[in-house]
């Protein structure tokens, strides 16, 4: 299975998922490691581990969908099995967790971003039919 770990800032809830991948006979890779941000500090990590990585920078787009739209593209030629958001600090869109063979699998945490909004994320999130788990820490 080709997992995509999302994340915007140091990426430890990453590396956690990097060593767990490194178990032998874990059924499934790291593929990639992407972010929203440029800086982020869990990029290195990554790198170190040569695991490919990438940054899409939210600032570069308008609209929320057209950022999405650019992960999703990206995701889709990397031909990724599981999205882990692994401390990746954005909302998505629900183009972008209802984008087709792509599966959303887990939120560590910033799922619960805007806490105070999330009786309505409710809806739509029960709409969602390629989300599969949902985790908040809190």
């Amino acid at each position: 299975m080709r997992v995509a770990v999302l994340i915007s800032s140091r990426g430890s809830n990453m590396q956690a998922l990097v060593n767990a991948c490194k178990t032998e006979g874990f059924p499934a890779e790291i593929a990639c490691v992407l972010s929203n941000n440029p800086d982020a500090a869990g990029l290195d990590f990554a790198k170190a581990n040569n695991i490919p990585t990438k940054v899409i920078d939210h600032r570069e787009f308008e609209e929320r969908e057209e950022f999405d739209a650019a992960l999703s593209d990206y995701l889709a030629s990397e031909k990724i099995d599981l999205i882990c958001l692994a401390g990746f600090m954005r909302l998505l869109s629900a183009e972008f967790v209802n984008a087709g063979a792509i599966v959303l699998s887990t939120s560590i945490h910033p799922f619960c971003l805007h806490l105070k909004d999330f009786t309505s994320m409710r809806e739509p999130l029960s709409q969602a039919p390629n989300l599969q788990d949902v985790l908040c820490i809190l």
